[in-house]
């Protein structure tokens, strides 16, 4: 997966680009559909996990597989922002950083999309899907720990 497709909290705002994935109780935050499409599973989708999917405005996407990749695809259909706005205002309830349903739609996502990136920034603060890397020390005392127990248990 190339950095293009890895959540990039280099977006200070929503970018226009950005996917708003329902995974049964919770909500995906994506920057892109490719960002998405390189997260998502396959077997996730074939077996319907992701019921939905809209862009910041409700546009509405399609999620499938084809060649055992995920696809996503804007549906020809009209925008449903209210569809959108109820995923989100459950989504932030669930954050416990429950939002105003009398607010407009774009202060909503603004709202979904800073705790989205807020938690990127303070757990995987280089970018890294994964976190911070181990460090040199900690691989060194692992393998020594390792070695150490190999050679006492097994002597």
């Amino acid at each position: 997966m190339n950095n293009s497709d890895e959540f990039s909290c280099q977006f200070p705002t929503v970018p226009p680009g950005a996917v708003f994935v329902a995974a049964g109780e919770a909500l995906l935050v994506f920057p892109s559909v490719a960002a998405a499409i390189g997260s998502l599973e396959v077997i996730d989708v074939v077996e319907g996990l992701y019921p939905v999917a809209y862009g910041p405005r409700g546009e509405p996407y399609c999620l499938s597989c084809e060649a055992n990749a995920v696809t996503i695809e804007r549906v020809g259909e009209s925008s449903r922002p209210d569809a959108l706005k109820v995923l989100l205002l459950r989504h932030l309830e669930a954050c416990e950083d429950p939002a105003d349903a009398t607010q407009p739609l774009a202060d909503i996502v603004a709202i979904a999309w800073s705790i989205e990136r807020d938690f990127r920034l303070r757990n995987e603060p280089s970018g890294d899907r994964f976190g911070a890397r181990i460090p040199i020390w900690g691989g060194v005392a692992l393998v020594l720990g390792l070695g150490a127990i190999w050679y006492f248990g097994y002597r």
